[in-house]
């Protein structure tokens, strides 16, 4: 298993140290994978060792998760005697610390993260640990795929407030050529076409059946899952309960709030510094209610006084 593992050459006193974080990670990986194994379960433990990559793979399902797997912390082993067994060998020294430390000794290598799966019918457990450096991402790639993500929620914002819209009207709101726009929009899940050709136009995707929402519970006493369908319309809010209930306009205005206040950290991701007047100018409002505006987003923080007065998005400490 570590048979092509580079070993540094290292001296304590006069021995040579042969073992290293990357050894004592696919010992962990080992262990975790022995000691969470499920014996009653089919086709039994696995090891592939391939030139670039190894694979643990071990009947059962993930007791925890794999979100609590990967964070660690806490432990629930199927095996607790053998468990204990490794760690009178200082293998898994610490409960739940064994995963996030084969994660940190692979980040720490600047090797590709770690991978978990999970299959069923039969439960199955998966950990592939690849000796293959990350692919930088490039800085341009980087700007790219940022400027998207901003074109896409100025999309979203221009079809709240109309609802539908063509590709031209786009394209002229995202200063896009009219094919650059087709294709950010094809990719839009929560945007649909109406119409071909040019009758073409786009909303945002409307819920289907209104029904309730599916609901998913797990019972680990029994080891079961239920999933749950119900064919019921989602109940309106009673006219009784109005009080309790925000006002149609209320809703509105709340809406277009959030919609500004979008427009204005797009428009400060782009500008990083403006004015109130500027900003003003954008929303299409006064700068009295611009200032309103601003005086709530806390992500957004104002440098200098008075004619001086900028604004930026505040930098995360």
């Amino acid at each position: 298993m570590i048979k092509d593992i580079k070993v540094p050459f290292k001296m304590e006193g006069v021995f040579r140290v042969d073992d290293t974080p990357v050894h004592r990670a696919l010992r962990e990986a080992l262990a975790n994978c022995i000691i969470n194994t499920d014996f009653y379960g089919k086709y039994g433990v696995l090891i592939i060792k391939e030139e670039n990559k190894i694979v643990f793979e071990n009947p059962g399902y993930i007791r925890l998760g794999k979100e609590q797997m990967r964070r660690g912390g806490k432990s629930d082993p199927r095996n607790k005697s053998l468990m204990k067994m490794f760690n009178l060998i200082d293998i898994g020294e610490h409960a739940g610390s064994g995963v996030p430390n084969i994660f940190n000794v692979w980040e720490d290598e600047g090797w590709e993260e770690p991978d978990i799966k999970e299959s069923f019918d039969p439960d199955r457990t998966l950990l592939t640990l690849k000796f293959i450096k990350k692919q930088a991402i490039k800085t341009s790639d980087k700007k790219q795929a940022i400027k998207t993500r901003n074109n896409e929620k100025k999309i979203r914002l221009y079809l709240q407030e109309n609802e539908t819209a063509k590709t031209r009207d786009i394209a002229e709101l995202l200063g896009l050529s009219t094919v650059r726009t087709r294709e950010i929009l094809s990719v839009m899940d929560d945007v649909e076409a109406m119409g071909r050709n040019r009758t073409r136009i786009y909303r945002l995707r409307k819920e289907n059946a209104g029904w309730e929402e599916p609901d998913i519970k797990e019972s680990f006493d029994s080891d079961s899952t239920s999933l749950t369908l119900k064919f019921i319309k989602k109940q309106a809010i009673k006219t009784s309960d109005k009080k309790q209930a925000i006002k149609t306009s209320d809703k509105k205005q709340a809406i277009k709030t959030r919609n500004n206040e979008d427009k204005i950290r797009l428009y400060l991701q782009e500008n990083e510094t403006a004015k109130t007047r500027d900003i003003a100018e954008l929303l299409g409002l006064s700068m009295v209610r611009t200032r309103e505006i601003l005086s709530v987003m806390d992500d957004v923080e104002a440098i200098g006084k008075n004619k001086t007065r900028v604004y930026r998005l505040r930098k995360r400490t």
